[in-house]
């Protein structure tokens, strides 16, 4: 309940901030992005994963869909999570997780080179475990590397969130492109969870933050 609170807390601030910016009218932007995140599972499912961090990468876009109002924009995003991979001699099984989500973006207040701005997102939660072969560097060499998968399971569930983050716009006239530092939360619920030696285990939620760093190219044209 308290985390519902303070999402409908921080969506209702963004949205006065943003009813109370001027907008161009004249003015269409669509955003695409690609960056790199940390994952850190929380609460339960980082007890009974035993995740501590993965890395990977995300990327997505979003648009103003209102003619009289850009500081609304809707979009999609897409995110590829890797934590880490169990071995031996003979097979190898990475553990992987996918996200794609809707998003509803809303600017927030803005000061000098900052912008700020609010994700709203919807969306699944994918995981993956796969298991190959353990080629190296001698099968590779002599082309008998075989990169089948001999097994796998995927488990996906329905997932919700807050992303906060800020733009930093470069000292050039008239800038194109700009940094973006990004924090999402992303809420979801129970699931039996499959680890990377397909054992088992039900987690009662499988809550996560995602810290991110993406270069956003920004394309405009005239509304018509």
């Amino acid at each position: 309940m308290k985390i519902t609170n303070t999402l409908v807390f921080i969506v209702l601030f963004f949205s006065l901030k943003a009813s109370a910016q001027k907008s161009d009218s004249t003015i269409l932007k669509r955003e695409f992005w690609f960056g790199f995140q940390t994952i850190s599972p929380l609460g339960d499912f980082a007890r009974k994963s035993e995740i501590t961090l993965g890395v990977g990468i995300d990327l997505g876009f979003a648009f103003t869909p209102f003619k009289k109002n850009d500081n609304i924009q809707t979009g999609i995003d897409f995110s590829v999570g890797y934590f880490g991979m169990v071995k031996d001699s003979l097979f190898k099984t990475n553990n992987n997780l996918y996200t794609i989500n809707l998003i509803t973006r809303v600017k927030g207040p803005s000061q000098g080179r900052i912008m700020t701005y609010m994700d709203v997102l919807v969306g699944t939660k994918v995981f993956i475990i796969a298991t190959h072969y353990n080629n190296d560097l001698f099968n590779f060499l002599n082309k008998n590397a075989d990169y089948s998968t001999l097994n796998s399971r995927t488990s996906s569930l329905f997932s919700y969130g807050l992303g906060i983050g800020f733009k930093l716009i470069p000292k050039i006239k008239k800038p194109d492109g700009m940094f973006d530092f990004r924090c999402m939360f992303l809420k979801s619920g129970s699931m039996i969870y499959d680890t990377p030696y397909y054992t088992e285990k039900w987690v009662s939620e499988t809550n996560m933050i995602i810290p991110q760093i993406s270069y956003t190219q920004v394309i405009k044209g005239k509304k018509k």
